[in-house]
């Protein structure tokens, strides 16, 4: 009797092994093989970086990123390293990677002259407002009066429908009324508020379109070019004491020019690789190069001021390894240096690095100006500790 359930519990265990067996090799074959790891920049949301074979490459699938539960160690990122850690909330580890260099061969190849061609058509970014020149001329002329503002904005259906629903707005609605008549919402919204109402018409509505092959990018893009602009405008206005409208003005620009790029290597790679997706390394070494300067044409197409697209030209990166000690101009510290922080900014608040990090991150691009503290809460809403 003994004997026979001894027997009878080591034919279960058998089997209950056997079964393991199975569902590891099944998980196994499951998996996309790996190949040896590439240097990288630190990631912040995957302790070790794996490489895509060129099958699975050609559509990966984004990596979920690690939050850190535990305190968060104090880092010092460069600006390249900050931004690829922001797209790896889109992209996964893939973020860090070296792009497959026939695939950015053939996207890249004569990428200056497409870019620039390709920058304002209307299928990438949006056209420019038909009363914008007039209107931005009008908004910083302090003799303009509010009903001189609303006869322009009567004059393009697009702005006066905007002008109109920030009015109604809870942030600016002030009774059960609502607010129909122009005049009336110039006034409610006031400059500041107009300068913010203009600024965001001319390129939110390129990051709502539909991206099917890296859904979260857009919004990633979307919550930086906010800050950015949040962060320019605060730095020009309390650092450089130059002109804010400008700074966030720029700062939009910037961001619309990442996701004009952003679509435009995915039409590319649709066209030139068999419909395949590119990888998200090509992406970004593309943002990297070619992003000032699909701004700055935006930006020229709109005519937008010479010191404008001054400050977008000093972006480039061929501008600052050409000449890198020619110091930017006050637009382009503050674009800059907004940008960054921005980045820093969306990475603090996924949990994914320290107030301290923000600190020595920023401290890399020159001494913090007195202002920062107050620059930097403005930017997250919030004030983590008391300063001392």
């Amino acid at each position: 009797m003994a004997q026979g359930l001894v027997i009878g519990l080591l034919l279960v265990m058998a089997a209950v092994a056997g079964a393991v067996c199975v569902w590891l090799f099944i998980r196994g074959l499951s998996r996309p093989a790996t190949a040896p790891q590439v240097s990288a920049p630190p990631a912040i949301g995957s302790a070790v970086a794996r490489v895509v074979p060129a099958a699975a490459a050609a559509a990966p699938p984004p990596v979920p990123v690690t939050r850190p539960t535990g305190p968060l160690e104090t880092q010092v990122l460069s600006g390249e390293q900050t931004f690829h850690n922001m797209y790896e909330l889109a992209f996964g580890a893939l973020a860090h990677h070296k792009p497959p260099q026939e695939e950015l061969r053939v996207v890249a190849e004569n990428a200056d002259e497409v870019f620039e061609r390709l920058a304002t058509d209307p299928k990438y970014a949006m056209r420019r407002p038909m009363m914008l020149p007039q209107l931005l001329r009008a908004v910083h002329d302090k003799k303009s009066t509010q009903h001189q503002l609303a006869n322009i904005f009567a004059r393009d259906p697009a702005l006066a429908g905007n002008l109109l629903k920030v009015a109604n707005s809870p942030v600016y609605r002030v009774s059960e009324d609502p607010v129909e008549s122009l005049d009336r919402a110039v006034a409610m919204l006031g400059t500041d508020g107009l300068h913010s109402l203009i600024a965001t018409v001319l390129v939110q509505p390129v990051f709502k379109l539909a991206a099917t092959d890296y859904p979260r990018f857009p919004e990633i893009v979307w919550e930086h070019t906010f800050r950015s602009a949040s962060a320019a405008e605060s730095h020009a206005s309390q650092v450089e004491n130059g002109d804010p409208f400008a700074a966030q003005l720029l700062a939009l620009t910037m961001g619309l020019g990442t996701i004009v790029v952003y679509r435009l290597v995915v039409d590319r790679c649709h066209l030139l690789l068999d419909g395949r997706s590119p990888h998200p390394a090509v992406i970004i070494a593309l943002i990297d190069s070619q992003c000032a300067n699909v701004a700055k044409r935006v930006a020229a197409s709109w005519e937008l001021s010479e010191r404008v697209l001054t400050a977008l030209e000093e972006q480039r990166p061929r501008r600052r390894k050409d000449d890198p000690t020619q110091p930017l101009s006050p637009l382009g510290r503050s674009l800059a240096f907004g940008r960054k922080l921005a980045a820093l900014a969306v990475l603090h608040e996924h949990g994914l690095i320290s107030e301290d990090t923000v600190r020595a991150s920023m401290a890399l691009e020159g001494p913090l100006a007195e202002q920062f503290d107050s620059i930097w809460i403005k930017l997250i809403g919030h004030e983590e500790r008391a300063k001392g």
